[in-house]
């Protein structure tokens, strides 16, 4: 996004739809949900920006925006969007990640740093890879990589004892826990190494049709 850039241009709105899976609609939903979770971000200045945005594409972006916005929207708007990121606390309240047993994980995959702190551009890569239309390769890299959580390139026993934990909520008792974990790697781990390579993962993935249902995310 830019961090000193108030309102995206045509040009630089092409340049995210033909980089990412988005159509131009849900691009501006993601924007509009970036900026609703920054504390305190004020209703009507989004809602200004927005519009904004939307007439930019056939109509002059300057002089509208100048003659619609007063001085002090404008400056406090300026103010807001250079937020660098959003914090994975802010995260967790997006309302399509808040659901999602692995909204924190798949918060961290997606962040530069591993921190789960996301930056615009993270943001809409985020949306982008886990949208309807991304192909089912990228998720399931992206999937991999969110159960591989130690980050050794396997999914460890470790590894599968925490994913069913997310997924069951924690409501499995330790022998559950071990009978889960056992039935996964005897049914995939063909090398018996006690781990998954991303080739006996994609095994586990094309005998479960609904599994990329939670890497699925609507905007």
């Amino acid at each position: 996004m830019g961090n000193k850039q108030t309102i995206f241009t045509d040009e630089e709105i092409e340049n995210y739809l033909d980089t990412t899976f988005l159509n131009r609609k849900e691009f501006l939903r993601i924007l509009r949900r970036f900026l609703e979770l920054q504390p305190g971000y004020k209703k009507g200045i989004l809602q200004n920006v927005l519009f904004f945005i939307t007439i930019s594409f056939t109509m002059s972006k300057t002089f509208l925006y100048r003659k619609y916005v007063s001085m002090h929207q404008e400056n406090t708007f300026r103010k807001k969007s250079n937020r660098i990121c959003l914090d994975i606390s802010e995260l967790s309240r997006c309302p399509e990640l808040r659901e999602n047993p692995f909204r924190k994980r798949i918060c961290k995959v997606f962040s530069k740093d591993g921190s789960g702190n996301l930056e615009f551009n993270e943001f809409v890569q985020m949306f982008s890879c886990l949208c309807e239309n991304s192909p089912r390769e990228l998720k399931l890299h992206y999937a991999f990589s969110i159960y591989d959580i130690d980050g050794d390139g396997y999914i460890s026993k470790q590894d599968i004892q925490q994913v069913v934990q997310l997924v069951s909520q924690g409501e499995l008792n330790s022998t559950e826990l071990e009978a889960v974990c056992r039935q996964v790697l005897e049914e995939s781990d063909f090398d018996d190494d006690e781990q998954l390579s991303k080739n006996e993962f994609t095994h586990i993935v094309d005998k479960s049709p609904d599994f990329f249902t939670t890497f699925n995310i609507r905007i």
